[in-house]
This record gives structure tokens, sequence and C-alpha cells, in this order.
């Protein structure tokens, strides 16, 4: 069983030994298994606090392939302004606010295990500062997002009539 696990880990997620300097994203996973790798990604590699003003950030460090995937997986959530940048020898992604809190509910959304210190800040931060700017307009992000994409995966296209 545990021989199936490593094997599983290195051809569906690209998990390796000494990762941080080659690892590769899994791009066979459909929306909700790559926002789900995501979430688990941030437990690993990323971080999530705020600045001096209280704005929620979430960072990524990793390859630029993995960032680049990171992020086109994020606006599939919302479009963030935000870019895959060096730092020192990994590369950096990272988005605040109301991005940050709109990714954040749509990872703890699925469902799965996390890190209280990392996306258990933003589910503490939307319980108990409910009223805040940047929770309001996050959660109001969420939603809107959240609606359109469930519309848009409920209609069938036909491409052929």
């Amino acid at each position: 069983a545990s021989a199936q696990i490593v094997e599983d880990l290195q051809s569906v997620f690209n998990v390796v030994p000494r990762k941080s300097l080659i690892f590769e994203p899994p791009t066979s996973l459909g929306f909700k298994c790559a926002l789900a790798f995501i979430a688990g990604y941030l437990d690993g590699d990323g971080s999530v606090g705020f600045n001096r003003a209280g704005t929620l950030i979430m960072r990524y460090l990793g390859t630029h392939s993995m960032l680049s995937w990171i992020q086109h997986q994020v606006n599939l959530v919302v479009s963030p302004s935000a870019e895959v940048l060096r730092h020192k020898t990994v590369w950096e992604y990272k988005f605040a606010g109301r991005y940050a809190i709109a990714v954040g509910l749509a990872m703890l959304s699925l469902g799965v295990p996390y890190l209280p210190r990392k996306l258990g800040k933003i589910k503490t931060l939307v319980n108990t500062e409910p009223n805040s700017k940047q929770v309001v307009h996050g959660v109001a992000l969420y939603q809107v997002e959240n609606q359109l994409r469930n519309r848009c995966s409920s209609q069938v296209v036909d491409l052929e009539g």
C-alpha cells in the first residue's frame, strides 16, 4: 500500500524528493482537485499572513512553472493583478485582501484538511471581522465568482451544431 502511495504521489501529483527547485505542476487535474492541491501546496510552500495595515496576504514559493500554473488556477476563482516574480533562488506569487479571502473561501468550501495557521487564518478573519472592508469584499467576490462558475459549468455548449 505504501509503495502505491509513493507511486501515485510521483505519477499523479509530481511529488518527488528535493522538489523545491524542480517541482512541476500536476496539469491533468480538474478545477476542484487543482484547488485542493493548491490548498495543500499552501500548507507546504506557502504562507498566509497580514501586512502592517492588517491586509491579508497569501503567498506561494516554488518553481516558475508551478507558480504560473497556480496563478492560472487562482485566475479561475478571481483575477488579482499579481505576477510570478523571482525571489532569491525560487519564484514567488502573492496576492492580498479580497482576492486572498475569496481564494481561501473557495479552498475552504472543498472541505479538505488544512493547517489552522494558514487557511485557518482566513476562516478566523471571516468569522471575527465579518464587517471589515476586505472581508465584505472578499466574501462578495467569492459568492459572485462561485455563482458564475456554477452557471458556466451547468451549461452544455454544442460546438458542432
